[in-house]
């Protein structure tokens, strides 16, 4: 072979190794560009679920602690009737006796 042709095949190899390289750059930067926005749309796919999650926990949450609320109504209610009949016996039964003093009194 003559020099020129080495030199010739040497050139044509390093053209096609150039080829090859700017090819292979191209194809990893789309690679890279692809596999971000698959990223991307997880990440936003996955902050939305979180958020639905978050909302329906809220959610439940929320009716929970208004029936428990509901319950201690409920129950300072029936405490609240208990004493006022309570009350209102220990003063029918204070009225009665103070009659009964007075009427003593009175006859007496």
């Amino acid at each position: 072979m003559a020099r020129e042709e080495v030199l010739t095949g040497i050139k044509q190899a390093e053209g096609r190794v150039s080829e090859q390289a700017a090819r292979a750059r191209e194809e990893a930067e789309g690679l890279l560009a692809r596999a971000r926005e698959e990223a991307w749309r997880l990440q936003e796919a996955g902050q939305a679920a979180a958020q639905k999650r978050f909302e329906e926990l809220v959610s439940v949450s929320e009716l929970e602690l208004k029936r428990e609320r509901e319950k201690v109504l409920a129950r300072g209610h029936e405490k609240a009737e208990g004493l006022r009949r309570g009350a209102r016996e220990k003063r029918e039964r204070a009225v009665a006796h103070l009659l009964e003093r007075f009427e003593a009194r009175v006859k007496g």
